[in-house]
Formats: C-alpha cells, sequence, structure tokens
C-alpha cells in the first residue's frame, strides 16, 4: 500500500469553460491525443459553453465517485486556493505532516498577489507565474455572456451543487 496523497483541485464550471475555449483558441489544433479511448474526445472540440459544460459535468461526476471511493484524497477548490492560498496551503501541508514555512509562505505571498495585468504580474527566471489570484477568478465574467452563464448553470446543475452553492455564480 502507497503512502502517498492525490490531491485534487477541481473548480466551477463557469470558468472552466472559459478555460477550454481559451486553451482551444489558442491550439487550434489542439486534442485529446491522450486518451484516445475516452468518451471526452468523441465530443466536438469543446470551444462552446455546451461541449465544455459536458465535458465539466462527465469529469466532476467521476471526482464525486473519487470522492466518496477515497476519504483520504485531499479535494480542494480552486477559488478558495485563490482566495486564500496560506489558509488553503497551510491546511494541505497540515494534512499531509509537512513543515509550512516561512520560505513557503513568502513563496506563495509572491505568486498570489500583484498588479492585474492579463492576471499575471511577474515571469521569473524559472518560469514560475505569478498570477493576481483574487483578480483571476473572476475573469470569467468578462468572458461570457449573462446566456452563456445561464446555460453552463442548467447544463452542470445537480454536479455543481456537490461542489458549489449560488455563491460562485454571482
Amino acid at each position: 500500500m502507497s503512502d502517498k496523497r492525490v490531491i485534487l483541485v477541481t473548480g466551477m464550471p463557469r470558468s472552466g469553460t472559459t478555460w477550454v475555449g481559451r486553451v482551444h483558441a489558442s491550439a487550434p489544433k489542439s486534442a485529446y491525443v491522450l486518451e484516445p479511448l475516452n468518451v471526452v474526445a468523441r465530443l466536438s472540440r469543446p470551444t462552446s459553453p455546451y461541449n465544455a459544460s459536458v465535458l465539466w459535468r462527465l469529469l466532476h461526476r467521476a471526482i464525486l465517485h473519487y470522492r466518496e471511493a477515497h476519504p483520504n484524497w485531499i479535494f480542494l477548490r480552486h477559488e478558495d486556493l485563490s482566495h486564500d492560498p496560506i489558509g488553503q496551503f497551510t491546511r494541505v501541508f497540515s494534512e499531509l505532516d509537512m513543515p509550512f514555512t516561512d520560505r513557503t509562505e513568502a513563496f506563495l505571498e509572491s505568486t498570489s498577489k500583484g498588479n492585474h495585468q492579463d492576471f499575471i504580474h511577474q515571469r521569473t527566471p524559472t518560469n514560475i507565474v505569478a498570477r493576481d489570484t483574487h483578480s483571476h477568478v473572476k475573469v470569467w465574467k468578462d468572458r461570457l455572456t449573462p446566456e452563456e452563464i445561464a446555460q453552463i448553470r442548467d447544463l452542470t446543475k445537480g454536479v455543481a451543487d456537490e461542489f458549489y452553492g449560488d455563491e460562485g455564480w454571482e
């Protein structure tokens, strides 16, 4: 039996659909080449809110199964990490019996705060991207129309409700 712990980070469906659309817009020839037998690969390229919502729902149904089947795994929400990186990582380090040092805290502070310039304020020589994490989780408000948000919410309800309440949709 392995003593390794799995950490799984989830995100709101309305954020995931903007991410999927942005990835495919910037890399139009991308595909699910690593999972050719996956049902997701048979969906048309998920650039629309509909297809991205179906993809989110499929993945998060599986995550719900993993959450029940593996109570020792650590499940986190991307939004919680973004709003409270120090508190959330302190909790994760504690659960993993790892020391949360001043150096770790300083690193998190330096990579999660900054100016609102495309949500990235610094690239380091080691390619660590620093983001304004508080602003980053709100980018969907600029990328989706109210109609798209309503469609995504409708398509992901039930599954999304297991992860998020109404507060994430404002």
